[in-house]
């Protein structure tokens, strides 16, 4: 019976200090799995910051090179365009001087469509020339603004996706 009674008492003894010991286990695990979580959420933090910096830098220099390329592509449609002007402006002199000379009708026509063609040239230009000033001022006023706004969730700070969420 003592015996029974013992062996009864350091079972319970024994599943008692299985229980203590596996809620220490457990908590220890869990402070363990909780810290991992504290320096991976940190971790990320610093990434999403580093990206963010990274999209803001190409961002820029995106738009900086846009400007680049606009500037160096207007500059070429002047020269082109310029180009274009002089022959025009020198096919109407050489149509208007023959046609002065020669006083024929072809050659009066010719004047006239010389004449038509470079005056035609000059109202399309200062079209375009008009409509291209209005692009560029529309194109870069807010486009740093609509980048950094349509930037993807994951590039932003962690807690500033949470709260969006």
């Amino acid at each position: 019976m003592i015996v029974a009674a013992l062996t009864t008492g350091i079972s319970e003894l024994l599943t008692t200090w299985g229980t203590v010991l596996g809620l220490v286990v457990v908590g220890i695990l869990g402070e363990i799995n909780a810290r991992r979580a504290k320096r991976d959420a940190k971790k990320a933090q610093k990434v999403a910051a580093e990206a963010k910096t990274a999209t803001d830098s190409v961002a820029t220099e995106l738009v900086s090179s846009n400007k680049k390329r606009d500037e160096s592509l207007a500059k070429i449609h002047l020269l082109v365009n310029g180009a274009m002007l002089v022959m025009l402006k020198k096919y109407m002199f050489v149509t208007q001087r023959l046609a002065a000379s020669t006083k024929q009708p072809p050659d009066i026509e010719e004047a006239k469509n010389a004449e038509a063609a470079y005056e035609n040239h000059l109202a399309k230009q200062e079209l375009i020339d008009q409509l291209a000033r209005q692009a560029v001022e529309a194109s870069y006023l807010n486009l740093t603004e609509q980048m950094v706004s349509n930037l993807p969730l994951q590039a932003q700070n962690p807690s500033e996706v949470r709260a969006k969420q």
